[in-house]
């Protein structure tokens, strides 16, 4: 009971800092790189709720660590996104800032 107990106190630690970053947004812009120094791309966001609402949002493809698959593909969807119009929730792994995030999900 100890040993569970432990267990969900570290990996509730873990994701205290992480979460969703905007929930019920529009993708209005997307830009190829943040800057020359690094891989990443930048998703403008309209409307929605959530810290990162009406606001840039970063995907450095540090974020996702050795998976850069989830990387490529979070590139693909927020593009579907800007091309369809439909809402958007993006998350991080990580931290709660608009600098890294690492998911996201397109909706009607």
């Amino acid at each position: 009971m100890k040993s569970l107990a432990c267990l969900f106190l570290v990996f509730s630690s873990l994701t205290a800092n992480a979460g969703g970053l905007v929930q019920d947004a529009v993708v209005t812009a997307i830009e190829n790189a943040q800057n020359l120094n690094q891989d990443s791309f930048v998703v403008t966001v309209s409307g929605g709720t959530g810290i990162c609402a009406d606001n840039l949002i970063f995907f450095p493809a540090a974020a996702t660590g050795s998976h850069q698959d989830i990387y490529k593909r979070a590139y693909s969807s927020a593009l579907a996104a800007l091309t369809s119009g439909m809402k958007v929730d993006i998350h991080s792994f990580s931290d709660n800032t608009c600098s890294n995030a690492t998911w996201i999900k397109i909706k009607r």
